[in-house]
C-alpha cells in the first residue's frame, strides 16, 4: 500500500500544509489507513491527542481536521493491534504452507478472514514476483476474492482502495505471465474501483505506473513514457523517493523494446541511486541486472561482463531460480558478445532447459531468439529452423506477437 510520508505526517500535525494536502492527508488517515494512523498517534502532541480523545468524538463537527484524523486513529489502535496480530500469522502460514494459499484448511481461513487476510495474500504475492509468476498470479487472485468478500459498512472507503490494490496486484501478476488481455481487464476494474475509495494520490500512480507498462507493451512507447514521467513526479511530491525510483527502474526497462538501450542506462542509474536497499532488496537486484542488460545491449560487453562479476546478483537470487535463470541468460549474451559463442551457446541451452522445467514457455522461447543467432553464426541451419519454429509457435500461441515477428525470417 502506498502511505504517507513522515514529512507529511510531520508537517500535518505541525499545521504546515497548503489546505488541499491537508485534506489529502486527513482524508488518507479518515479512509482507515492502519499504517498512517499509527504514525500520526506517535508523532502527535500530547494535548493533541487529549483533545482529540475527549472531544475529538463528541464534537466531531467542530474539530479541527488535525484532531479529527488523530481521533480516527486512536480509534482504530485497538483493531489495528488484533489485524497486524492477524496479518502476522496469516503471512507466518502463507509462508509455511507448500501449496500458498491451497494449504490453508477451512477453518484457518476462516478465522484470518478478514482486512489482514487480503493484505498477507498481496504482500505474499508480491515476494512471489520473481521466483515463481504463476503462483503470484494465484495469490493475486484469491486476494481479490478475499476483498470482494467484505462489507464496506464495516471498513468504510478504505475497502475500496484495497479492493483496488488487490485487482493491482492482479493485473501486475498477468503482466508477468505475459496474459496482457487479462492484466487490461484487471487494471480496468483496479481504476473503477479508485475513485470510491479515499482518493489516495499513491494508489492513483501505482495504476498509472500499471497503465503505462501495459501501452509499452503494446508498442504505444510516448503515451508509455509520459505515463512513467507522471508517476515519477507524483511519488517525488508526495516524499516517496523509493517509488519514484521504482518509475525510472520501469521506464528504463522497457526502452530495450523501444530501440534504445544507452537512454535507459542513465534511468537505471537515477533510480537505483533513489531506492531504498532495506525495503526491497530484491528490487534493488533487479535495478542492477536491468542496467547490466542494457549496457551489455548498447555494445559494451566487457564493460557489462565487469558489472555483473561485482554485482552479486547470483548469491542474491540464490533463492529464485527463476530470476537466477536470467542472470544466466544475460551472462550467455555476455560471452557471445565478447566472441566466446561455444561457451554462449552451453549457457544459453542451459538455461532453456531449466526456463521450460519451471514452465516458463515464453521466456524459454525467447531465449530461443538470442539461441538461433548464436547457431546461425556458427552454420548451425538444421538447428536453427528447428528452433525457431518451437519457439514461434510457442509465442504465438501464447499471443505474445511483437517476440514472435522478430523469429519469423529465420523459419526458412
Amino acid at each position: 500500500m502506498t502511505h504517507l510520508s513522515d514529512a507529511e505526517i510531520g508537517r500535518f500535525l505541525a499545521s504546515r500544509l497548503d489546505p488541499a494536502d491537508e485534506q489529502r492527508v486527513a482524508r488518507h488517515v479518515l479512509a482507515g489507513c492502519g499504517v498512517c494512523g499509527r504514525k500520526l498517534v506517535a508523532g502527535a502532541p500530547a494535548r493533541l491527542l487529549d483533545e482529540a480523545g475527549d472531544g475529538g468524538c463528541r464534537r466531531a463537527v467542530r474539530s479541527s481536521l488535525r484532531e479529527r484524523a488523530v481521533a480516527a486513529a486512536l480509534r482504530q489502535e485497538d483493531r489495528w493491534r488484533t489485524d497486524e496480530g492477524k496479518l502476522e500469522r496469516s503471512l507466518e502460514l502463507l509462508r509455511e504452507s507448500p501449496q500458498g494459499y491451497d494449504g490453508l484448511t477451512v477453518r484457518q481461513i476462516r478465522e484470518l478472514h478478514g482486512r489482514a487476510l487480503v493484505e498477507a495474500l498481496l504482500e505474499r504475492s508480491r515476494e512471489l514476483r520473481y521466483q515463481d509468476p504463476r503462483g503470484m498470479r494465484w495469490l493475486a487472485y484469491n486476494a481479490v476474492q478475499a476483498a470482494g468478500s467484505l462489507r464496506p459498512e464495516e471498513h468504510g472507503p478504505s475497502l475500496f482502495d484495497l479492493q483496488a490494490r488487490a485487482w493491482a496486484c492482479l493485473a501486475n501478476a498477468y503482466k508477468v505471465n505475459y496474459e496482457f488481455a487479462e492484466a487490461e481487464g484487471a487494471l480496468t476494474r483496479a481504476r473503477a474501483l479508485h475513485p470510491r475509495g479515499s482518493g489516495d494520490p499513491g494508489l492513483l500512480a501505482h495504476l498509472a505506473s500499471t497503465e503505462a507498462y501495459l501501452k509499452s507493451v503494446r508498442g504505444r512507447m510516448i503515451e508509455a513514457y509520459e505515463l512513467f514521467d507522471r508517476v515519477y513526479r507524483l511519488h517525488l511530491k508526495l516524499g516517496n523517493r523509493h517509488l519514484a525510483g521504482e518509475s525510472l527502474i520501469a521506464k528504463a526497462a522497457t526502452m530495450d523494446d523501444a530501440g534504445t538501450p544507452r537512454q535507459g542506462i542513465p534511468l537505471f542509474r537515477r533510480g537505483l541511486a533513489l531506492l531504498d536497499p532495506d525495503r526491497d532488496p530484491q528490487l534493488v537486484s533487479v535495478g542492477q541486472h536491468g542496467l547490466i542488460n542494457l549496457t551489455a545491449r548498447s555494445g559494451d560487453y566487457r564493460k557489462a561482463g565487469e558489472l555483473l562479476l561485482k554485482s552479486g546478483l547470483r548469491q542474491a537470487f540464490a533463492d529464485a531460480p527463476l530470476a537466477l535463470g536470467k542472470v544466466r541468460w544475460l551472462e550467455g549474451k555476455i560471452l557471445d558478445g565478447i566472441g566466446r559463442p561455444a561457451s554462449a551457446e552451453r549457457v544459453l541451452l542451459e538455461v532453456r532447459t531449466e526456463l521450460l522445467d519451471l514452465g516458463r514457455l515464453s521466456d524459454a522461447a525467447i531465449v530461443g531468439l538470442d539461441l538461433i543467432q548464436i547457431l546461425l553464426r556458427q552454420g548451425k541451419s538444421l538447428q536453427v529452423r528447428e528452433l525457431a519454429r518451437e519457439s514461434y509457435d510457442t509465442l504465438r500461441s501464447l499471443g505474445i506477437l511483437q517476440e514472435a515477428a522478430r523469429i519469423r525470417p529465420y523459419l526458412q
